[in-house]
């Protein structure tokens, strides 16, 4: 048993690195193809090449191509196996496809946990830094659950923003004198950059601060609906760096902790953090829908792996289009974010494993 193991999960993790690798190279090759434009953008060279495909790869691709590339390397380990006749003479010995399979479930179990740590650091990092690729500015930081930047004599405090609308939500701006005092501070829930230095607020309030008098109250004023305003200094490429997607779990949870405390809307980083966390079981998942059709393969001979594969696809497109649409809901607020994720993935776990339990013994 101990050697038919070692067999078994050395060909599934072989078949694992085989399949990763091979549709890395696959993705480069498109990229390269897609948008060799951007890659040499700036006359970087090569070298800026090499740093436009480092930093997509991950920040694009990877959190969705590992369950994807487990799927295929399961499948491929059982599947051969049914195909060589050799999971017949497992059963002739006495041996179940249950007992045989427990070790990739094993195996899926620590790639899971391996996936985790993965997205929490070099995804995480890739992520960050292809936000701050064509910024020129320097890095947005992110302190006590939300973000902060400081140009010249303004310091900018964001809670998240949304490129595709240059939207920036949770806005809080301190414009200092040239000896560091402060002499205008606004807050809104919500703006959106028409320009550097023209920027339009949601209901903001707008203190004055008098520089020559500090035991002076601010006069303050609360405007109603979208208000333009001028700021004295742009720092539009910078702001929009500020990206909840591009925090950690940790991180999340003191962006969640902040707003609650402001009372603000919580939908998008709670959607964001229960999808980050669910995630790495998608790993286990595919596998454990994975063997019953590689196994399936040797009652299908004639057929060979075509049609278990396609039903691996199709299994595959319905779980990926179904987490779309549950995230697009929830971030919005029209499904509770903390349940969606988990549910999900319990009705697919679910049906992987009524599969697994039916395989014939």
């Amino acid at each position: 048993m101990r050697i038919l193991t070692r067999h078994l999960v050395a060909r599934f993790l072989g078949s694992f690195a085989a399949f990763l690798i091979g549709s890395t190279l696959t993705i480069v090759v498109i990229e390269m193809m897609l948008n060799v434009g951007d890659m040499l953008q700036g006359d970087r060279g090569p070298r800026g090449v090499a740093s436009y495909l480092f930093l997509r790869i991950p920040s694009y691709y990877l959190r969705d191509l590992l369950p994807i590339v487990a799927f295929a390397a399961a499948f491929f380990t059982f599947g051969s196996a049914s195909r060589a006749r050799e999971m017949q003479a497992m059963k002739a010995g006495g041996l179940s496809p249950h007992r045989v399979a427990a070790p990739l479930l094993w195996a899926a179990l620590a790639l899971s946990a391996g996936s985790y740590l993965l997205n929490e650091t070099w995804i995480l990092e890739a992520t960050r830094m292809w936000n701050r690729r064509d910024s020129e500015t320097n890095p947005i930081s992110f302190r006590q659950g939300s973000f902060w930047y400081q140009r010249g004599r303004t310091i900018y405090n964001i809670g998240d923003a949304d490129r595709a609308t240059n939207t920036l939500r949770g806005v809080r701006i301190y414009e200092l004198s040239e000896e560091g005092r402060l002499l205008r501070s606004i807050e809104a829930a919500r703006a959106n950059v028409e320009d550097e230095e023209r920027w339009r607020f949601e209901a903001p309030v707008v203190r004055n601060f008098d520089a020559r008098d500090r035991l002076r109250p601010p006069a303050t004023t609360r405007h109603d609906g979208e208000v333009p305003l001028h700021l004295d200094q742009g720092s539009v490429s910078a702001l929009m760096t500020a990206d909840v997607t591009s925090l950690s779990v940790r991180e999340l949870q003191e962006v969640i902790q902040r707003q609650e405390r402001e009372g603000r809307e919580t939908a998008r980083p709670r959607a964001l953090l229960h999808a980050r966390l669910a995630e790495p079981f998608a790993v286990l998942l595919f596998v454990l829908a994975a063997v019953p059709l590689g196994v399936r393969v040797e009652r299908a001979r004639a057929q060979g792996m075509t049609v278990p594969a396609l039903l691996g696809i199709a299994i595959l497109a319905a779980f990926f289009s179904l987490r779309s649409v549950a995230e697009t809901l929830t971030t919005s607020g029209l499904l509770p974010p903390a349940p969606t994720p988990w549910i999900l993935l319990g009705g697919f776990l679910a049906f992987a494993t009524w599969r697994y339990a039916r395989m014939p013994a």
